[in-house]
C-alpha cells in the first residue's frame, strides 16, 4: 500500500483532506501539523507523496521542503499555500508542484495525487 504524509496545521483542513483522500485512493495517510514533524517522519518512513501546507508553526512547509531535499530528492512534494508568491520559492527549494487555495483545491489535490500514484 502506498503511503502518503499530509503537513496541515488546521484541524479540520487536515481531517477533511484525510477523509477524501482515503475515500479516494487506497492508502495509508499519516498527518502532522507543523514543518518539524514532517520533516522527523518523513526522516523515519518512506512516503509515496508528500502534501505540505506553507504557514504552520515550528517550521514552515518551505524550510521543511528544504531540509527534506537535504536527505531525499525522490518523493513528490506538493506545498498547498493560499499565497501564490510561494509558488516560485517552493519549486526553487525543490517542491514537485504547487497547489495554490482556493475553492478547487481539493479537485487539484486529488488530481495531483493521481498523477503521482499511477505511476508507480
Amino acid at each position: 500500500m502506498k503511503k502518503i504524509i499530509l503537513a496541515e496545521d488546521s484541524k479540520i483542513i487536515r481531517e477533511h483532506l484525510i477523509e477524501i483522500i482515503k475515500e479516494t485512493f487506497d492508502v495509508e495517510v499519516d498527518a502532522v501539523d507543523n514543518g518539524e514533524d514532517l520533516v522527523k517522519k518523513v526522516r523515519e518512513n518512506r512516503y509515496d507523496f508528500i502534501l505540505t501546507d506553507n504557514q504552520m508553526p515550528s517550521m514552515c512547509g518551505l524550510d521543511a521542503i528544504k531540509e527534506i531535499r537535504g536527505f531525499n530528492k525522490e518523493v513528490p512534494i506538493y506545498m498547498m499555500s493560499g499565497l501564490i508568491g510561494n509558488r516560485v520559492y517552493a519549486l526553487k527549494l525543490g517542491a514537485t508542484g504547487f497547489i495554490e487555495k482556493g475553492f478547487d483545491s481539493y479537485e487539484k489535490i486529488l488530481n495531483s495525487l493521481e498523477s503521482y500514484l499511477q505511476k508507480k
